[in-house]
């Protein structure tokens, strides 16, 4: 959201960004992208905004994070003059002022547990496949097959999670991070497969 860009000192819009994403792809050159979710002073609406402009990046982030403060810098002072800053910690931490995003925070820490094995696995089995010019089509096709699945289950945790905190619910999220740890085992076990292959190759 335009909100989060001017408060980050981006100097730059969404549109802008996403043009740029748009440039790399149609000439076919792969970038890794950063995305921050949310900051402390995200609404459940501009979560839900933000969450539209990943359904069209071209690329998706590797993580899905709130973001960091670190000392010295411009956010540090921002938020220390509004005493939003929580010294208690050894890094700086600022919790998101509305509950929703709190909760959500707190989720997406499991929900990291649960992709980041297997985006890894993915990311090695990629790269042993562009060191292997030769290696077999259907192996890269697959590749880039789980890499749509990964960004559908994004997708669909962030929406679920989205609509379990605007209804309110009791434990809103932990049905939703039980389906998203079967959704993954089944992922998982097919990235294992591929790269058992790709090993063999």
């Amino acid at each position: 959201v335009s909100r989060s860009l001017e408060l980050f000192g981006k100097r730059v819009t969404a549109r802008q960004n996403l043009a740029a994403l748009e440039t790399l792809a149609e000439l076919d050159l792969s970038c890794s992208v950063g995305f921050i979710l949310f900051d402390p002073l995200t609404t459940l609406d501009e979560l839900a905004e933000n969450v539209a402009w990943l359904r069209v990046l071209p690329t998706f982030p590797q993580s899905l994070t709130g973001l960091s403060v670190l000392r010295g810098t411009p956010l540090e002072s921002y938020f220390r003059e509004r005493n939003m800053l929580d010294e208690g910690h050894l890094h700086l931490r600022v919790l998101p002022r509305e509950p929703a995003i709190r909760s959500l925070e707190a989720a997406l820490r499991q929900y990291a547990s649960l992709h980041t094995p297997i985006t890894t696995r993915l990311i090695d089995t990629e790269m042993q496949l562009l060191t292997q010019p030769d290696s077999p089509a259907d192996l890269a096709a697959g590749a880039h097959k789980w890499r749509r699945e990964l960004k559908t289950l994004h997708l669909y945790f962030l929406d679920e999670a989205i609509n379990c905190l605007r209804r309110q619910d009791d434990d809103p999220l932990d049905g939703l991070l039980g389906e998203m740890e079967s959704a993954f085992g089944v992922l998982g076990t097919h990235v294992a497969e591929a790269q058992m292959k790709v090993s063999e190759w």
